[in-house]
């Protein structure tokens, strides 16, 4: 990808990522994450150190099959090569070509230990190990696709295969058919796909918008919600903002994520872009009552944290966002007996009204506003990190 650009991550249990070289003969390592103690000499969490041989340039994507135990690389040479470790072994168990034009994703699907996709410039393949060598099938349009390019691609637990298409649009593949379309689900390319089992398809495009869909793909006119990233109001990064778009993510219920994540960010009121304004709370995820947290990283090298609360309808909606289907905020804000469990540095265990902060001026200058109920508190729960 382009400088300060993310293109993909792939962390399956929490405790290990891999990493590939920019380089001839490149080499790949798998790392442990630990828990940051001061050392930093990151040699000593190296797990395994890997080859992909002496042809090959660079690496332009990993993924980990669902047990964790393999890896899949695709090299950015010509013949755009694909090899299988297993990584603890450091042993290279399938090498294969995948397609000889442009190859936008690689990714395992994460309910199968053998089974992974590659997509691109006007294809979709379906890969298997294989009992000597990996077997390929490739994806057929029919009558609903067009012969595109697919930018990334997803899986659900029921089968079906999702990507992201450079005009926009989103197909839905089963069987290697394509099944189903959302039509213009983004303006521009799809850059980002996420399926998060009983919440939705997380989707982000060319342009900063976030969306949310319908979790059983049925509804593939309208989104449950859609941010607009260009919302964030962060302090002196105004071309940041106005160029933002989400492109990787990563789903978490994690009681300690919810913890230690805090809202920390000003949200900017714009009614016309679906965005409800709110101010920095400071508090919590878990304080605000977010039941789960999607990490996204943008293409101007950034991670936004932003917490969900599923509402009483049932369906997962963003805190403080517009709730499309239903034309109306997703949330009334917070009043003053809303239970906090004392997790962030500025509350105690109790209700809002208990807090110091309570009755300040500032926090009262934002009570009721942004379609917050009169004397609520409108939130947003996310948080933003640059780097």
């Amino acid at each position: 990808g382009r400088p300060n650009d993310w293109r993909d991550w792939d962390i399956p249990n929490r405790c290990i990522v891999a990493s590939g070289q920019k380089a001839r003969n490149p080499v790949i390592r798998v790392w442990r994450i630990p828990s940051y103690d001061g050392d930093r000499d990151l040699n000593r969490q190296v797990l395994a150190t890997m080859y992909m041989g002496p042809k090959l340039l660079s690496v332009a994507a990993l993924s980990f099959n669902s047990g964790g135990n393999l890896l899949v690389a695709l090299a950015a040479d010509s013949e755009k090569t694909i090899c299988v470790f297993d990584w603890r072994r450091e042993v290279k168990l399938r090498e294969g070509t995948a397609y000889t034009g442009i190859v936008e994703s690689c990714r395992f699907n994460p309910y199968s230990a053998s089974a992974f996709a590659t997509c691109g410039e006007k294809h979709l393949k379906f890969w298997e190990l294989g009992d000597a060598e990996l077997e390929m099938a490739v994806g057929l349009l029919g009558d609903i696709g067009k012969p595109i390019t697919d930018k990334i691609v997803c899986f659900t637990p029921k089968g079906n295969t999702v990507t992201g298409m450079e005009n926009g649009d989103i197909y839905i593949w089963s069987c290697g058919h394509v099944t189903g379309k959302i039509e213009a689900a983004h303006k521009a390319e799809v850059l980002g796909l996420l399926y998060v089992e009983n919440v939705g398809l997380f989707s982000c495009g060319r342009g900063g918008f976030l969306k949310l869909w319908d979790p059983d793909l049925a509804d593939t006119r309208n989104p449950l919600f859609a941010l607009d990233l260009g919302c964030f109001a962060v302090p002196g990064s105004a071309k940041l903002n106005a160029r933002v778009s989400g492109r990787s993510m990563d789903w978490s219920t994690a009681p300690e994520l919810l913890r230690l994540l805090c809202d920390d960010c000003q949200v900017e009121d714009r009614p016309a872009r679906g965005v409800c304004g709110s101010p920095a709370t400071h508090m919590a995820f878990g304080d605000l009552g977010a039941d789960g947290v999607l990490l996204l990283g943008t293409t101007t090298n950034s991670i936004i944290a932003i917490g969900f609360k599923r509402l009483t309808d049932a369906r997962a909606t963003g805190v403080g966002m517009l709730d499309v289907r239903a034309g109306a905020w997703a949330h009334d804000g917070l009043g003053e007996d809303f239970a906090v469990h004392g997790y962030s540095p500025n509350t105690v265990v109790g209700p809002l009204r208990d807090q110091e902060w309570w009755e300040s001026k500032v926090v009262n200058e934002y009570k009721g506003k942004f379609g917050a109920k009169p004397g609520n508190l409108p939130i947003a729960v996310y948080s933003y990190q640059t780097f």
